[in-house]
């Protein structure tokens, strides 16, 4: 017999608890008895004996209060628990299945007694009620006992009407959650549907569940077995279906995806439908970004910062192939909804916060909504997630000891090893900065350092450290991305501004629901890098604009103690190194795109204007070409190779102080609408054809230089203006 049917003497307790059953006369009320699973085995298993008090009509009421399994009380048993993300999933399907269950047996009886309720209270006793007379009493936890020593025990009965009036306390303690406000009640399985399509966990818990080890394997798989596959449930079904085309795409140089072709299956019943694909073993980009960061001897031996600098500009590049092949194969995106997720990260956090003191909440909810729509506005690229957490070394059998030492160089093999992973994200648009910054703002990336200390947020914001550290990341971001021109600074600071507070609200929550999670996840990170982060962004926007959220800053800064103390761990000994040595390993030519410049030029002039334009464009990041200097193809007329290099070019820029082929291609690129940048010296010029191109067509525009001492500014110029051309048409594209 089941441990519910008959309880040994250790528990104190003798009684047949099915006999308690029979002798039931009026009600009989569960507040989640043991776990779904139980359940599942002692009643529904001995279902003749379960189903003789649901079909009593003696019996008046028959209730089920379970906790809400999309709740955050639920989410804090199970990581006290140690539950991964899997298990969590499992549990939370389990107890919603046992609740279809309950109401079909209902419906099947035609018993309209019957009811289903989800609470959000902090899961401390299981209790089953019979006609308020007797109480099961149950303590949550895998073997918790009640009281002490040899007199403890895991399961009690109690009577009421005793001088104590412990069972009256109980049955008013499960009154008390049974009112509560957020406590729903189902009657059908209708309801329960309804209720399960309008709930779902927190937007700040990461809740895409990966099989990825064999403590997730069910207990009648072989956990002997080696896993060669993940098996991953994405909270959103469109989420699942853009990884599932990402994955089933063809490999480029950089980008780079697991090699088993991805599928979505139903095989995983109780989990629904789940995305399975090759596991890669091996550890994250992060990860060995961290080691590198631990190891005090090598961070000052020149190495270690040129070979994250390889790993950033791998992760650039990859970046840059992927936004070409998520336009082939995602077939409608979406706008991203920054508003929407930045107040409810905000909403999350706000138990956790305590007395707001000058803080207006409602005024900083608008002020993120209009930051979020700000950047809903410039969102046109497709969201890749970055992170270094989602790029992957993958091992090899004869790696002995992979550890930080394989990594101070940076091989074509190494490039090889490297995968990408997580695109459930891909339909989605976001701003073009978006993943850049989660690729050379995260901590640990050794680019930037915040000095807490040096952070204090006034009301004029004039603070020399936090003016001369944002000049220091837009320099940086130049020289990694290309020129930021006015525009786009202040998109970029608005993204960085944004993304940085979701992900610090994101640590808070962890740190005060799951905090085990927390430590296991966060715990190679400064705790307050991303407020850092998120001052330096705002102190860079500047005037009155997000006033409020400047507020929320300064609060969240002067109450570091009590929103972090849950944490046991002391983070702020963590420190990350910014390196003097970072280097980019060669000129990012694919990530800028190609440009082609035309003029007079000839292959013996080894000095000319265009070859010093082309060192100049190379030094900023592109792939600049002369048409003389490129391999013809059989067949093609110097015109036509001109155009096919023109149409495989970001932009064209044409010398135009002397007459050359330019007079010749011009007209074709005027036809075709190419934008045309023209360099030519002050007082000179190659034709009168050439003159006002520029302002009978918007996609030419002209700069001037004194002599090749100053060019270098005219071709800044040039491009600042290109780019700005191309962003503003991708706006309407």
């Amino acid at each position: 017999m089941s441990q519910l049917g008959k309880l040994d003497e250790k528990y104190h307790v003798n009684e047949d608890l099915y006999g308690l059953f029979d002798k039931i006369n009026n009600s009989i009320r569960f507040l989640r008895v043991a776990t779904p699973y139980n359940f599942r085995i002692d009643l529904i298993e001995h279902f003749e004996r379960f189903v003789d008090f649901l079909i009593d009509k003696n019996i008046s009421e028959i209730e089920f209060l379970l906790a809400n399994p999309f709740g955050e009380p639920l989410l804090k048993k199970l990581d006290k628990e140690k539950k991964t993300n899997w298990q969590i999933w499992r549990i939370k399907n389990q107890i919603l299945k046992f609740a279809k269950g309950i109401l079909s047996v209902s419906e099947i009886l035609k018993r309209c007694n019957i009811s289903i309720g989800f609470h959000n209270n902090d899961l401390i006793w299981n209790l089953a009620i019979l006609d308020d007379k007797k109480i099961i009493l149950r303590s949550y936890g895998k073997g918790e006992k009640i009281g002490h020593g040899k007199e403890s025990v895991q399961e009690l009965i109690i009577e009421s009407g005793q001088p104590s009036y412990l069972a009256e306390s109980f049955i008013n303690y499960y009154e008390s959650i049974r009112s509560q406000p957020n406590t729903v009640w189902i009657s059908s399985k209708k309801e329960l549907k309804k209720f399960e399509s309008e709930n779902s966990w927190p937007t700040l818990f990461k809740g895409n569940a990966v099989r990825s080890s064999k403590r997730d394997l069910d207990k009648n798989e072989n956990k002997n077995e080696q896993i060669k596959y993940v098996a991953k449930r994405c909270i959103m079904r469109k989420a699942g279906d853009s990884e599932c085309r990402i994955l089933n795409t063809e490999n480029g140089r950089y980008f780079r995806v697991p090699d088993m072709s991805a599928r979505i299956t139903g095989e995983y019943d109780w989990r629904g439908e789940a995305l399975e694909m090759e596991k890669i073993n091996g550890p994250s980009i992060y990860e060995i970004f961290c080691l590198m960061n631990k190891d005090e001897e090598n961070c000052c031996n020149g190495n270690t910062g040129v070979t994250m600098g390889h790993f950033v500009f791998h992760s650039l590049k990859a970046l840059e192939e992927f936004r070409v092949k998520s336009k082939d194969v995602i077939v409608e995106f979406q706008i991203y909804p920054y508003s929407e997720k930045l107040v409810s990260a905000l909403n999350e956090i706000r138990p956790f916060l305590g007395a707001l003191s000058n803080l207006n909440w409602d005024n900083l909810v608008k002020d993120s909504n209009k930051l979020g729509k700000n950047l809903e506005s410039k969102s046109y690229v497709s969201f890749r997630d970055a992170q270094m957490k989602n790029r992957l070394f993958k091992e090899k059998k004869n790696d002995n000891n992979l550890g930080h030492y394989q990594f101070h160089e940076f091989h074509e093999e190494t490039s090889q090893r490297i995968y990408d992973i997580d695109f459930e994200s891909a339909h989605y648009n976001v701003t073009r900065w978006d993943d850049i910054i989660h690729i050379l703002l995260f901590e640990n990336v050794g680019l930037i350092s915040l000095d807490s200390n040096e952070l204090e947020l006034n009301n004029n914001l004039n603070n020399q450290y936090l003016n001369d550290t944002g000049e220091k990341v837009i320099k940086m971001i130049g020289r990694w991305t290309g020129l930021v021109c006015d525009e786009e600074k202040r998109v970029f600071w608005e993204t960085v501004l944004l993304r940085s507070i979701r992900e610090f609200c994101r640590r808070i929550w962890y740190a005060n629901v799951m905090p085990n999670t927390y430590i296991h996840r966060y715990n190679d990170e400064r705790h307050d890098y991303y407020l850092n982060l998120a001052i330096l962004a705002r102190s860079q926007i500047g005037g009155t604009r997000f006033r409020n959220i400047q507020m929320f800053l300064k609060f969240c800064r002067d109450n570091d103690k009590r929103l972090w103390s849950k944490i046991k761990e002391d983070f702020k000994e963590k420190k990350s190194h910014v390196y003097t040595d970072y280097i980019k390993p060669e000129p990012p030519k694919y990530l800028l795109g190609n440009v082609l410049i035309l003029g007079k030029h000839t292959k013996d002039d080894e000095y000319s204007k265009l070859s010093l334009i082309k060192n100049k464009l190379n030094e900023l990041g592109y792939n600049a070409k002369c048409v003389i200097e490129e391999p013809d193809k059989q067949g093609e007329t110097f015109i036509k190779k001109a155009l096919r290099l023109a149409r495989d070019s970001k932009f064209v820029i044409i010398e135009n102080t002397e007459p050359g082929g330019q007079l010749y291609e011009i007209a074709h690129l005027e036809l075709d609408n190419f934008i045309t940048v023209i360099l030519q010296e002050r007082n000179k010029g190659s034709s009168w054809i050439v003159d006002g191109i520029e302002k009978r067509n918007d996609n030419f525009e002209k700069f001037e230089y004194e002599d090749e001492s100053n060019i270098q500014e005219s071709i800044n110029e040039g491009v600042k203006w290109a780019e700005q051309f191309i962003f503003e048409q991708s706006l309407f594209e």
